[in-house]
């Protein structure tokens, strides 16, 4: 799907407040209410938009360890319905299947050092782990939507340049 200048300004004030009226979102870029409608329908139709949701702050919530677990897997066969089988555990924030000397790489929240052993020995017996490795991190100096911010950085999709 095409994304022009003024897509990307809905994508832009939708991303940095999902609660903002398509009205307000209407008159910061120039264009009619039903046609921001229109542009929004269009983009979740188009699954650029998958969502809208609340961001939460893991911390305030009593999750104060972020963890990176990279899994080398014994036996390939069925790794996918075993990693799918990793959604049950709540905790378990990404799963990727990745390139180089490791074959998974999953993004985890944990309460404390304890709980985080907890939810490493489940996920190893799940996903059949040979060998892993664990990194915690340290902090989060930046975390955001790399395609959106892309778009914006080449200058489309501002406020100003969609209704200039």
């Amino acid at each position: 799907m095409q994304v022009d200048q003024f897509d990307l300004s809905i994508l832009r004030f939708l991303h940095d407040n999902a609660r903002v009226s398509l009205s307000a979102v209407a008159g910061r870029i120039g264009l009619a209410l039903a046609t921001v409608h229109r542009r929004v329908q269009r983009l979740r139709s188009a699954g650029v938009i998958r969502g809208f949701f609340t961001r939460v702050e893991p911390q305030a919530m009593g999750f104060l360890l972020t963890a990176f677990v990279r899994l080398r897997v014994g036996d390939r066969e069925g790794l996918e319905d075993r990693l799918a089988s990793l959604s049950q555990i709540p905790e378990i924030e990404e799963v990727h299947l990745i390139t180089g000397d490791w074959d998974v790489l999953i993004k985890l929240r944990a309460r404390h050092p304890t709980h985080l052993r907890q939810l490493l020995r489940r996920i190893h017996g799940m996903a059949g782990t040979r060998r892993a490795t664990t990194e915690m991190c340290l902090a989060t100096p930046l975390e955001r939507c790399a395609p959106l911010h892309a778009a914006l950085a080449a200058g489309a999709g501002t406020p100003e340049t969609a209704a200039g």
